[in-house]
């Protein structure tokens, strides 16, 4: 026999906080986006699909381009929070079927975008404490 318990969600009052989410439109995006919004933080979703939920600012970002990357953080300012949340499965074929660019699109968007990211993102961070 299962035993369902139904817990009541954490809210912290990050109340003028500002967060960034890559990967924010589905599944545990959607969801730590939501939960921040909870907590009274102005949230930003860097996605490149075009999934709005309440209170989100979508900015649609490939998190594997620097350029890309910059100009969002231009248009966002201050940043307190980040969560590198974007992941990518790629086509549901085995190994012998896999093509390298679908191979290195995985790679770049589950790796090395959280390089690219964090790399920009946490000096400035840190500079504001």
């Amino acid at each position: 026999m299962a035993v369902l318990i139904a817990t009541m969600p954490v809210s912290y009052d990050f109340s003028g906080k500002t967060a960034v989410v890559t990967g924010g439109s589905k599944g545990i995006g959607r969801a730590i986006c939501q939960q921040l919004k909870l907590s009274s933080v102005h949230v930003w979703n860097w996605d490149v699909t075009a999934a709005r939920h309440d209170g989100v600012i979508l900015e649609r970002v490939d998190v594997t381009d620097g350029k890309e990357i910059d100009a969002a953080i231009s248009k966002v300012g201050h940043i307190d929070i980040l969560v590198n949340n974007a992941g990518l499965l790629g086509p549901p074929v085995s190994v012998e079927q896999l093509e390298s660019e679908d191979w290195y699109r995985v790679v770049d968007v589950n790796l090395t975008s959280v390089f690219e990211v964090s790399q920009r993102i946490v000096p400035l961070m840190k500079g504001s404490g």
